[in-house]
């Protein structure tokens, strides 16, 4: 099931409009519909706003066990399809990004 099946079932479970998610969640009407139709994806902490209306785990809608699922971070910017704000990365885009990680991690924080 899609990210946007999954918020739209729960809304539906929950009774709730798309304008009612909405303005409980601080996005537009229009934007609710845009996740549920998978046409964009909210980012992390709009997703957890929506879980918390839905009374949900925010992992629930991105099919990640909180505790259990661990994914080297790697594989996770080299897969495809990867979007940020809703827009696809490109292949130099995840490679900046993998370069920028890389340094995050081997700089020590010398404060």
């Amino acid at each position: 099931m899609s990210l946007g099946d999954k918020i739209k079932n729960k809304r539906k479970t929950n009774k709730l409009t798309q304008k009612e998610l909405g303005k409980s969640v601080g996005v537009s009407e229009a934007a609710i519909s845009q996740y549920e139709s998978n046409t964009r994806h909210p980012d992390w902490e709009t997703i957890q706003k929506i879980a918390n209306t839905l009374k949900v785990n925010p992992y629930y809608f991105l099919d990640i066990d909180e505790e259990t699922e661990t994914k080297d971070i790697l594989e996770v910017l080299e897969s495809s399809n990867l979007t940020l704000e809703g827009k696809l990365l490109t292949v130099e885009e995840k490679e900046r990004a993998i370069q920028i990680i890389k340094l995050m991690l081997n700089t020590k924080d010398t404060q």
